[in-house]
């Protein structure tokens, strides 16, 4: 970023020359340009499509991925929430339930991950939902979780993959990985030589 005419910090610096009756001339001038704010009402309908959001929201029956603490890379699945800041997979006691206030309560039977309250901090929303009712006991979880088939549609995700070959690659030795970086070398040549012949 240099201080060339245009950029960020010559515009700002500029900004804060001005006056303050100079702010309020130019805001005058803005909002009485009347063409820039002006409807035309004979090319509006009534008809409007709207679309549903691509979001991932954090809402019951969302499957989530813990993503710190000791059940890290474990799928487990939003039955209430708590608060704004966190959900919870079950809370164990009512004594702890008014212990923690900022959370949500997950719960994971069929993947281990026991009930609990958890910052939504610690867990990634996936794209996977299904339905279970609020605040359900664990069995319920567990009897809807397999039957929507939740464990097979992550592992057939790309995500899951990724995550599976990052931890393959994670546990390779390094006679394997040199055996890959040769394979590597191989595939590059092949391919160069069929671009070649091209």
């Amino acid at each position: 970023m240099g201080n060339s005419p245009g950029s960020t910090i010559d515009t700002i610096v500029v900004l804060h020359s001005w006056s303050p009756s100079s702010w309020c001339h130019r805001l005058k001038k803005f909002f009485n340009n009347q063409s820039r704010f002006s409807l035309n009402t004979e090319e509006m309908s009534t008809e409007t499509t709207v679309k549903a959001s691509n979001w991932r929201l954090v809402e019951v029956g969302r499957v989530v991925l813990v993503n710190k603490g000791q059940y890290k890379g474990k799928l487990a699945t939003i039955v209430e929430i708590i608060d704004h800041k966190r959900v919870s997979f079950r809370l164990r006691e009512r004594r702890e339930r008014e212990r923690v206030c900022v959370c949500a309560l997950v719960d994971g039977p069929t993947t281990g991950v026991p009930r609990q309250s958890i910052s939504l901090a610690h867990v990634v929303l996936t794209p996977l939902t299904y339905s279970v009712p609020r605040g359900a006991r664990t069995a319920t979880v567990a009897k809807k979780f397999t039957a929507a088939g939740v464990s097979e549609k992550w592992a057939q995700s790309s995500w899951a993959k990724k995550i599976a070959q990052r931890e393959t690659r994670r546990g390779l030795s390094d006679f394997d990985r040199f055996k890959v970086l040769v394979l590597k070398k191989q595939q590059r040549f092949a391919v160069k030589k069929a671009l070649a012949k091209a």
